[in-house]
């Protein structure tokens, strides 16, 4: 458990970074610009309201659900390659559901 729990948080697997930083702020960038345009072609809209709070939380469960995600991934850094041959292993159905 400790070395599954090591590798997920070890960022220096990560072969690009540069991808973490595009994931984090194109979302809220095209949210942000289509807002932008929206106010500029004069559409009635309400005044932005951000709750520190939600963010923060959501931000977290958010966070929680992608380690999840990663941690159970085949295609994971936190789980070794298996080493039995073979067109299916465990797993795969577990990933034909989530995607």
């Amino acid at each position: 458990m400790k070395l599954l729990l090591k590798r997920i948080v070890d960022w220096r697997a990560v072969p690009r970074l540069g991808w973490y930083v595009l994931a984090i702020t194109l979302p809220p960038g095209v949210m942000a610009a289509s807002y932008a345009v929206m106010v500029l072609l004069g559409r009635s809209l309400p005044e932005p309201r951000f709750a520190v709070v939600e963010v923060a939380l959501l931000f977290g469960v958010f966070l929680i659900a992608a380690v999840c995600e990663e941690a159970c991934s085949p295609r994971s850094s936190a789980m070794p390659p298996r080493t039995s041959a073979g067109p299916s292993s465990p797993t795969t159905g577990r990933t034909t559901i989530w995607s």
